[in-house]
C-alpha cells in the first residue's frame, strides 16, 4: 500500500468500524429496557403470585428462600440498569481508540485495557449470578412449599 493510500484505507476502516460500534450503541440502549422489564416482571410476578397462594394461609415453609430471591432479583435488575451507562462509557473508550488507531495510525491503541471494561465484565457476571441465584431460590421455594402441602 503507497503512503497515499493508507490514510484513504485508515478513514474507511474507521468509518466501518464506527459504523459497527455505533449500532452496538443503538443494540445496548434496546436491549437493556427489555432486559430488565422480562427479569423483573417475569421473576418478581412469579413468585409474588406464587407467595400469595400459601403465604395467606401460613403454609409457607423456607420463605427466606423466596425473599433472598426477591432481593436478588432486585439486585441483578439494579446492575443490569447500572451496566448501561457503564457500557456507554465502554463504547466511548473503544471509539477513541479507533480513532486513535486508524486515524492517528497509533498502534497499540487496541492493546489498552480500562478500568470501566473490567467494571463492565465484573457487572455483567454478577448480573448473571444473582438473577441465576434467584431463579434456583425461587424454585427451591415453590418447590417446598408444593411438597409441604397438604
Amino acid at each position: 500500500m503507497s503512503d497515499e493510500e493508507e490514510p484513504k484505507e485508515r478513514q474507511r476502516l474507521y468509518d466501518a468500524y464506527r459504523t459497527e460500534l455505533d449500532k452496538r450503541h443503538v443494540s445496548n440502549a434496546e436491549n437493556l429496557d427489555k432486559s430488565v422489564l422480562t427479569y423483573s416482571s417475569g421473576g418478581l410476578a412469579f413468585s409474588l403470585g406464587f407467595l400469595k397462594d400459601f403465604a395467606p394461609h401460613g403454609h409457607a415453609v423456607f420463605r427466606w428462600s423466596l425473599l433472598t430471591s426477591w432481593g436478588l432479583f432486585t439486585f441483578a435488575i439494579a446492575l443490569v440498569v447500572a451496566s448501561y451507562p457503564v457500557s456507554q462509557k465502554v463504547i466511548r473508550i473503544q471509539l477513541d481508540r479507533c480513532e486513535r488507531y486508524f486515524k492517528e495510525s497509533e498502534e497499540g491503541a487496541f492493546d489498552e485495557s480500562s478500568r470501566w471494561e473490567t467494571l463492565s465484565e465484573v457487572i455483567t457476571i454478577l448480573s448473571g449470578i444473582s438473577f441465576c441465584g434467584a431463579l434456583a431460590l425461587s424454585a427451591i421455594f415453590v418447590g417446598l412449599n408444593i411438597l409441604e402441602q397438604p
